[in-house]
């Protein structure tokens, strides 16, 4: 708790160290409050478009088949329909984005200061952010592309390269944060007193 306390503290503290026992019982609190907003916010953000869709069917039951069954609920649109409803996504993409802004904010001086310790700039963090941004950004306009005769395979390919590019580049920020930081005093100060997990 006390390392909890101590990371949302430093908010804003982009000097200095962090040592692995300081930084990733933050960071994982943060990962834990950002997958639980996801899970509460998501379906609230996308009732709007299951309830245009649940509209439709009723208005158009030869073109919709509505399944319930325990614990499911489906609307399956028939090939052809027509007036299709306009599925505004922007409420789930707003949600996405700001739990993700939420937590590259809550987490960006963490990730900087564990970068620290290993003798390492915080602008290496970047990357990941930069591609996840790109990503979020794309992906509206790739999914509504899909709702024209002519998707735009291009963008699809460009969505989905950014995204292989965005897991290549957090997988290797993690393992640096993982890996054990310097012993002795680096450029970005003396190593830090907790030392209990590195």
């Amino acid at each position: 708790m006390r390392e909890i306390i101590r990371g949302l503290t430093s908010i804003g503290r982009f000097t200095g160290r962090d040592s692995r026992g300081q930084f990733w019982p933050y960071a994982l609190s943060v990962f834990a409050v950002f997958i639980v907003g996801l899970f509460v916010t998501m379906p609230l953000a996308m009732s709007t478009m299951f309830g245009e869709m649940n509209a439709f069917a009723q208005a158009h039951p030869d073109q919709a088949t509505v399944t319930v069954g325990s614990g499911g609920y489906s609307v399956q649109l028939h090939e052809g329909a027509e007036p299709l409803p306009d599925f505004d996504m922007t409420p789930m993409f707003v949600a996405m984005a700001v739990w993700v802004a939420a937590t590259a904010v809550m987490t960006a001086a963490a990730v900087t200061r564990r970068l620290h310790d290993r003798g390492l700039t915080g602008w290496i963090a970047i990357l990941p952010l930069a591609l996840l941004g790109l990503g979020l950004a794309l992906f509206p306009r790739m999914m509504n592309s899909f709702t024209s005769d002519t998707p735009d395979m291009g963008l699809f390919g460009l969505v989905m390269l950014t995204n292989v590019a965005y897991l290549i580049s957090l997988g290797g920020l993690v393992v640096l944060l993982a890996l054990p930081g310097q012993p002795r005093p680096n450029r970005h100060g003396p190593a830090p007193e907790d030392r209990l997990i590195g």
